[in-house]
């Protein structure tokens, strides 16, 4: 399959006129023969344009389709007449028409789309024409009849959000393509390789949660996720930011979280009265914030800001620069300002929830949503937290593509505990993942950096 330009695919907009449908439409089926073939199958015929040039170039490309031969500027220039080459605009305005869009995406809808443009210029012309009979005197039965015949024929019409099997085959295909082009981030890595093994990435458009109690390390689960997310994304090469939406701590925290994650560096330890950092330290911490600085990764204050506000921010942020990842921390502290102030807590988390579940499918990134749990779901270093100990509402279960549940042992031991009970499970941290919609579920071992809040795989 040839390869396109860097447009992205397009679908039929309200606000297309008939020419440009016409163009969007016949530049996509330019794909190949398969593409045309899908066009055909969808309604395609020359009633369907209006343009001369674009009627000339869609007999042009039926007659290099049947043939067998592919539609592209050899096979064009060699078939079309000379009338139909000057109705084109020449070889410049068949050029045009050849600059194919990356992937016919949506083929089947917009033609469907632009067939029922035509079948609505003929049902006016049939209506003009009956007027026309009916003035002129012509018999009732022999005016009406087209009538009828016409509502007969008529398509039964499109249903918004629809798609044929062979529409979403398309769009698989369309999305295995791009992931292997050179350069392409399909999924966002976690920098878990077990992880990554399980869920293939954070996929684009996804809803993924992260549940732990407070104190077990998902703020800085998710910052390693971040971090390398945008090291992905200026190693592509591709444009992109990933977005930290935090409602809980301060980006300035958050920095510090990073530079001790990145570089081993704690820049708290440089705070206080009469704080002496060692020389290496600031040289460290000079040689972190130079090479965080480069990274392309943002944050999203959202303390007090509703969930429909910060759904509009990250849309827009969006416009300006595309986003490959949106992090969210945490779910039960965005408030809904759709709801009444007496709303519960488990209707507002609710609303939270499908927020941000729509707005990852909006902006086609995946969305890795922080969540707490309930603070007596783990007592005990054996007893692993369960889907159900999400705090707030089981709508977060419903949502979400997938659900992993964060507990390191250590943190639920009490102060009776002995020292080997204690050793066994230092520095350990399981990451259970309870739900998947696209794969199993398993328990990963994890290692934790106390010194650095660092989780790595084991």
């Amino acid at each position: 399959m040839a390869k396109g330009s860097d447009t992205p695919p397009k679908a039929v907009s309200a606000s297309l006129t008939a020419p440009e449908i016409e163009k969007l439409v016949l530049q996509q089926s330019a794909w190949g023969n398969k593409a045309f073939q899908e066009a055909l199958d969808a309604g395609l015929d020359e009633e369907c344009f209006i343009v001369p040039g674009y009627r000339a170039a869609f007999r042009t490309f039926l007659a290099l389709h049947l043939d067998g031969l592919d539609i592209n500027m050899v096979n064009l220039a060699d078939r079309a007449s000379d009338a139909d080459k000057r109705a084109m605009g020449g070889y410049g305005g068949m050029a045009d028409l050849l600059t194919r869009l990356p992937i016919p995406t949506l083929i089947a809808r917009n033609t469907g789309q632009l067939a029922d443009l035509r079948d609505r210029r003929r049902a006016y012309r049939v209506m003009m024409d009956s007027l026309i009979n009916l003035k002129a005197g012509q018999p009732l039965d022999d005016v009406v009849r087209p009538v009828q015949q016409l509502q007969t024929d008529a398509p039964r019409g499109t249903v918004p959000g629809h798609a044929t099997a062979a529409d979403v085959l398309w769009q698989l295909a369309t999305d295995i393509e791009a992931s292997s082009k050179p350069g392409a981030r399909f999924a966002v890595s976690t920098g878990l390789p077990g992880l990554d093994a399980l869920t293939g990435g954070l996929n684009p458009g996804y809803y993924y949660v992260l549940g732990a109690r407070p104190g077990e390390g998902k703020t800085s689960l998710a910052l390693k996720v971040l971090l390398q997310a945008a090291q992905d994304i200026q190693e592509s090469g591709i444009a992109g930011n990933a977005l930290f939406v935090t409602a809980e701590l301060e980006p300035t925290r958050l920095m510090q979280n990073l530079v001790n994650i990145a570089w081993g560096v704690n820049p708290a330890s440089f705070f206080g009265a009469g704080a002496q950092a060692p020389p290496e330290a600031v040289e460290s911490y000079v040689k972190a914030s130079a090479y965080l600085r480069r990274l392309p990764f943002s944050f999203l204050e959202a303390s007090g800001t509703s969930v429909e506000k910060v759904v509009e921010y990250i849309r827009l942020l969006h416009r300006r620069e595309p986003l490959r990842l949106i992090v969210v921390d945490y779910l039960q502290l965005l408030r809904s300002e759709s709801l009444h102030a007496q709303a519960s807590e488990v209707d507002n988390v609710s609303t939270v929830s499908r927020a941000i579940c729509r707005v990852a499918k909006l902006v086609k990134a995946p969305v890795l949503a922080l969540a707490q749990l309930n603070r007596d779901c783990a007592r005990g270093p054996e007893r692993s937290p369960k889907i159900a100990d999400l705090k707030g509402s089981s709508q977060i279960e419903q949502d979400a593509d997938l659900v992993m549940l964060l507990h390191r042992p250590e943190t639920s031991l009490d102060a009776s505990a002995s020292g080997q009970e204690r050793e066994k499970v230092r520095g350990k941290a399981w990451l259970n993942i309870v739900k998947n919609r696209g794969g199993a579920c398993d328990s990963l071992l994890l290692r934790f950096d106390a010194a650095r809040t660092l989780f790595r795989g084991s």
